[in-house]
């Protein structure tokens, strides 16, 4: 009589876990599921791995990587090294983390590709991790933006260290040929040069510390009071002829500028400071109050070309306004009412 077969052994589910990068580094996990023993505790989540949840989850998701009825319960996943976790949770700590068992490092640096979620949990988990970079990148911004505004409120207010940070001053102009219509070019930028005052040796700024400027002798505004140094800069005249050219060879019909001030930080990221009404193109020269902040530009301008920019601000003022303002990388034109433009 033939011997009978033996039984056949269920083999284990499986679910194999590549790298982003899987081309290059070959980084290729292989994960076992199984049935999680009574109160069985995963090492990410600390709870028991038959109730591990992830929060992210929808409430009726099903929490095991097995989307069918028959896999409901397959919850536990062990990696090669022998360490077993809640599924969910170690496939997120792939994706997010990179593909190292939490409890001994053994495994892969890299992230793991989505691709290698089941694709019932797919669209959760990536939406999820999504929000989470999201907020992560917000975080290291106003991080970077706190440490540069450190940084630069010791430079202003150091005499020595003042004129690295304040050679860094730049004024973005937005030319309009309508009522509301910027003219067909890209912002353009002008530097604005430290001015020293006449025998004023203090701060090392830029060179011709004793010459007249265009505006005559300019004054802070009659709203300004203490004892706090005062900062004068301007745009040199070859940087705002070089723009009025740039207009022109463009076809702009210029009828109103609209100015920003603002400054490179540390990291070469744009700090902006204030912003100016906008103002006609054919006003002549004359003061251009900044919309809300009490601070005001010296402004030149005829016949559709910014011939002169100067500003005045006390240093007390300029390091207030490095710690209230933000990173607003390439400025978008500000909404501001039309003001000063005829129709």
């Amino acid at each position: 009589m033939p011997e009978a077969p033996p039984p056949k052994t269920k083999k284990p589910r499986r679910i194999l876990a590549r790298s982003l990068d899987y081309a290059r580094d070959k980084g290729l996990i292989e994960i076992a599921l199984s049935k999680p023993s009574e109160g069985e505790e995963c090492g990410i989540t600390l709870e028991p791995i038959a109730e591990a949840r992830l929060d992210f989850l929808p409430a009726d998701a099903n929490p095991s990587p097995v989307a069918t009825h028959a896999g409901r319960e397959l919850r536990k996943a062990t990696l090669p090294c022998g360490h077993s976790f809640s599924a969910v949770a170690v496939l997120y700590h792939f994706a997010k983390n990179g593909m190292r068992c939490p409890n001994c490092r053994a495994g892969v640096e890299a992230r793991m590709t989505p691709q290698s979620i089941p694709q019932h949990l797919r669209a959760a988990f990536v939406s999820h991790m999504e929000r989470e970079s999201e907020a992560e990148r917000q975080e290291q911004v106003h991080n970077d933006m706190r440490l540069a505004t450190e940084l630069l409120e010791r430079e202003v207010n150091g005499s020595s260290g003042a004129s690295f940070y304040l050679d860094r001053v730049v004024v973005s102009v937005y030319a309009y040929d309508g009522m509301d219509s910027l003219a067909p070019v890209s912002v353009q930028a002008l530097p604005l040069r430290m001015m020293r005052a006449p025998g004023d040796r203090s701060l090392g700024g830029a060179s011709g510390g004793g010459r007249s400027s265009w505006t005559g002798a300019r004054s802070p505004s009659p709203s300004r009071s203490g004892s706090s140094p005062t900062l004068s800069f301007e745009a040199a005249g070859y940087s705002c002829r070089q723009l009025s050219i740039n207009l022109r060879l463009m076809g702009a019909d210029v009828r109103a500028f609209e100015l920003v001030v603002g400054a490179r930080d540390i990291f070469d990221g744009l700090v902006m400071l204030c912003r100016t009404a906008r103002f006609p193109a054919a006003m002549g020269t004359g003061r251009v109050e900044c919309v809300g902040q009490g601070l005001a530009l010296d402004v030149k301008s005829s016949g559709g070309s910014l011939e002169g920019v100067g500003w005045t601000v006390p240093q007390a003022e300029l390091v207030r306004a490095l710690a209230s303002s933000a990173v607003v990388g390439a400025l978008d034109p500000p909404r501001l009412p039309v003001g000063l433009i005829e129709a």
